[in-house]
């Protein structure tokens, strides 16, 4: 027996294998033995809902039995902060996109810190990239703009890792959602939205429209968002006992809005209504009623989701489906900020209502429409 090994049973097996300081426990211990992914232990701790009410408890039960602090192991592992945040845009295009990442800027200079800005342009390859060279750049969290991309599993592991949060917080392979499509808060928000939705197409058909175009993007039903816009159409066109033919679904690219309008108004039986499920498709739909002669409303009504200054300020003034953008965004980057600096109290995701402005696109269809 060597001396080390002598001294060491001289103070007992406890003494020889000294427990580790609850200050040196880290997620990764936490998730071998609860069995999960780091990411798991992570949202389980954090309350997310999307983990399942079995898992959350074997996981708090764990790091309970083995003293694990996420706020200290936090603070811990960022000691060294940048105070810097990087924000991704889903795609700028959308105009709705300026008033959540001006809100953010402001929010976070509030409190200290700076953001790098970066566009996706609606490619998930690049916003992968992004994700990546931010998470270079030792930014303290990354937070994701509204219509936020699918995130890989490799870029969850890489943010999960490097102990960098993300608002809001995605998961690759949620648990009780529909399908494969990845959750993310906003998924609340459609549902929330659903009802607004409602509000302004009984409006539409109540003017008396029984032919409407309903754009969106391609696959839209493969996103919760695109998916609860699409039934939300269908179900309020049935709801006013107009047939199928009553909806012309038009799945297009923005680059394919101008060419789609302008067939449409080429039809002998034209949409007296034009409805807009995305954001970005929204400019190059109003530029083909343009270039297809139509004036808004007197030849056709338009609604859109998102508002902005420049929805307001159109001629006439874009009817909307929107939300508190601004208000969205100030509470999330104060979310991601406590998130970041291990704070106890983590404020809640803001659950705003939305609400349905009938502004001067929308009137009844022409005379001559039967």
């Amino acid at each position: 027996m060597t001396e080390r090994e002598a001294k060491a049973t001289s103070r007992g097996p406890a003494a020889a294998r000294p427990r580790r300081s609850s200050t040196s426990i880290t997620i990764h211990d936490v998730a071998r033995k609860a069995g999960v992914a780091t990411s798991t232990v992570s949202r389980a701790l954090t309350g997310d809902g999307r983990i399942a009410e079995a898992t959350r408890a074997r996981v708090r039960e764990v790091a309970r039995e083995m003293g694990y602090n996420p706020s200290r192991s936090a603070r811990a592992l960022r000691s060294a902060r940048t105070r810097t945040l990087g924000y991704i845009a889903p795609d700028f295009a959308n105009p709705v996109t300026l008033t959540h990442v001006r809100a953010a800027v402001r929010s976070a200079y509030e409190q200290g810190y700076a953001i790098f800005v970066s566009d996706a342009q609606g490619d998930a390859t690049i916003f992968e990239s992004q994700v990546r060279r931010l998470v270079e750049h030792r930014v303290d969290g990354i937070l994701f703009g509204r219509g936020v991309l699918p995130l890989s599993e490799e870029a969850d592991a890489l943010l999960t890792s490097a102990g960098i949060p993300m608002e809001p917080e995605l998961s690759p392979r949620p648990e009780g959602t529909r399908g494969n499509r990845p959750y993310n808060p906003y998924h609340e928000r459609a549902d929330i939205e659903r009802g607004a939705s409602m509000v302004a197409l009984k409006h539409i058909t109540d003017l008396g429209h029984q032919r409407i175009a309903y754009f969106t993007r391609p696959n839209a039903n493969l996103t919760y968002m695109g998916d609860t816009r699409l039934n939300s159409v269908r179900e309020a066109v049935e709801r006013a006992g107009l047939g199928p033919e009553a909806l012309l679904e038009v799945h297009t690219t923005a680059e394919g809005c101008v060419g789609e309008v302008q067939m449409l108004a080429s039809r002998t039986d034209p949409p007296t209504a034009i409805v807009c499920g995305n954001g970005v498709l929204t400019p190059e739909i109003l530029r083909g009623i343009l270039l297809a002669g139509w004036r808004i409303p007197q030849d056709v009504s338009f609604l859109t989701y998102g508002d902005s200054v420049w929805h307001a300020s159109y001629h006439p003034p874009i009817a909307v489906i929107r939300h508190d953008y601004a208000a969205s965004a100030e509470r999330s980057t104060k979310r991601l900020i406590a998130r970041a600096e291990g704070q106890d109290e983590i404020p809640d995701f803001n659950r705003q209502p939305a609400e349905f402005l009938a502004r001067g696109s929308l009137a009844p269809p022409p005379p001559h429409a039967s």
